[in-house]
């Protein structure tokens, strides 16, 4: 579920937008992104890294060839994990309402979580 409160520092969709910013992507996805958008647990996507460098190698293509090297790096980093969401974020998404229903029918859910 995309937040729609600002994410805390430090948080990884808060740290790809600062990289979106930096690497001069459209001001639309660096809004998208500072709501976790493209994040993990926070996307209401299937698959926000394979949309998010999709959507980077788009912008790449339009953009003046020094933005597009920095769009294109930022894509690669982005396939390496480097914008993976961390324990932290994990484990608050485990608690969640969204999660615990993930992992019940997963059989993972707190009445299995002693196994």
């Amino acid at each position: 579920m995309i937040s729609d409160q600002p994410l805390p520092e430090g948080h990884t969709a808060r740290r790809l937008a600062y990289a979106l910013t930096e690497a001069g992507a459209p001001p639309d996805m660096i809004r998208r992104a500072e709501r976790g958008y493209y994040h993990d647990y926070l996307s209401p996507l299937t698959f926000p890294e394979i949309e998010l460098v999709n959507e980077l190698n788009k912008a790449a293509k339009k953009a003046p060839s020094e933005i597009a090297a920095k769009l294109r790096t930022l894509a690669a980093k982005v396939i390496n994990g480097e914008y993976d969401a961390n324990k932290a974020e994990s484990d608050e998404w485990a608690r969640s309402p969204e999660g615990q229903e993930t992992l019940k029918q997963f059989g993972l859910g707190n009445d299995n979580a002693a196994n």
